[in-house]
């Protein structure tokens, strides 16, 4: 997937679980990372932990 020069590779089975979801980068006092939302059927998921 490619959107505005930046390009981002997934497997198709982790793919179909993201479909609907927005990926940002948030910097926080607390910390930094990468928070998914979207549509789902839970919480938003968050990547701030990942060690990425």
């Amino acid at each position: 997937m490619e959107k505005n020069g930046l390009k981002v590779f997934i497997d198709a089975r982790t793919s179909t679980s993201l479909s609907g979801m927005q990926m940002d980068f948030v910097e926080e006092k607390e910390g930094s990372g990468f928070v998914l939302k979207g549509q789902s059927s839970g919480p938003a998921r968050d990547c701030s932990s990942c060690g990425h």
